[in-house]
């Protein structure tokens, strides 16, 4: 072959595939990894999952419907005017494991920068007080579908709800041995395709048989219906929301997330 049929056979090449892009424009190569985003995302989930260990942060020496138990000190210095109660809470539950409240929080002025200390307590519902089931590994996952599809959007990561960080998430269950079912409120397929669908639509377009797929009657709250199914199985619920207007979920075990590029990575539950 001569150097002219060789720069031919190379025009050729390149105009097929110019044609083929044309033809389909939403073929896409997958994005190739990022392991700095990646890791920026885990630590960032890794945050959120001990920001919602912590269940209250009070000045008071108790709270009302718990019984808590010291575990010790924790303090942070912030410049002024700067509240640190998220950080103080994230530091309590990174030192204490078992640390779900903090007491006694205060301030002092200490340079220029304001001082914040306060107990971290272990807590537990108060006798009588109504209780979650023990969690239980083999119970079926629960997974908040309306907030998983928000994860890349919510990281600023895309600008729609993503169908293929559910997906990601539902594989990575599966290949756990665990059951899955997918609980949305009743206007996901809006927020998800600009239009309405039955169950059976969405379930068609998840594409995943294994997985058990429901949707909210319109009006009603997934939220509730999840918290409640949990509180009374003893199941994981994999979501990123903390569920702080549901006293309910105080004592549930969660399981955090990230996804980039529609690949999804799971926390350990908490």
């Amino acid at each position: 072959m001569t150097y002219f049929d060789t720069a031919l056979l190379a025009l050729l090449l390149l105009t097929l595939l110019g044609l083929g892009a044309a033809l389909w424009p939403g073929r896409r190569a997958a994005p190739r990894p990022d392991p700095r985003a990646r890791a920026a995302l885990r630590q960032k989930a890794e945050t959120l999952a001990l920001r919602g260990r912590i269940l209250a942060i009070t000045p008071e020496t108790s709270l009302p419907d718990l019984t808590l138990t010291p575990l010790g000190e924790v303090w942070l210095s912030r410049p002024k005017g700067v509240s640190a109660e998220g950080a103080l809470a994230v530091k309590a539950a990174a030192r204490f494991p078992l640390a779900r409240a903090l007491t006694g929080l205060r301030q002092r002025p200490k340079g220029g920068r304001v001082e914040w200390s306060a107990t971290a307590c272990a807590a537990s519902p108060r006798h009588g007080t109504e209780q979650p089931r023990t969690p239980r590994p083999q119970a079926t996952v629960l997974v908040d579908g309306s907030n998983v599809v928000m994860w890349e959007k919510n990281s600023g990561l895309t600008d729609k709800a993503q169908l293929a960080t559910l997906q990601s998430v539902i594989d990575l269950l599966m290949a756990e041995g665990r059951a899955v079912k997918v609980i949305f409120d009743a206007n996901i397929a809006y927020t998800l395709f600009g239009r309405g669908m039955s169950v059976e639509e969405l379930t068609r377009r998840i594409a995943r048989p294994a997985a058990d797929i429901e949707m909210t009657a319109k009006g009603q709250i997934a939220d509730a219906w999840l918290i409640d199914s949990a509180f009374t199985t003893g199941a994981t619920i994999v979501s990123n929301d903390l569920y702080r207007d549901h006293p309910r979920a105080r004592f549930l075990s969660m399981r955090r997330g990230f996804s980039h590029g529609g690949v999804a990575e799971l926390l350990p539950p908490r």
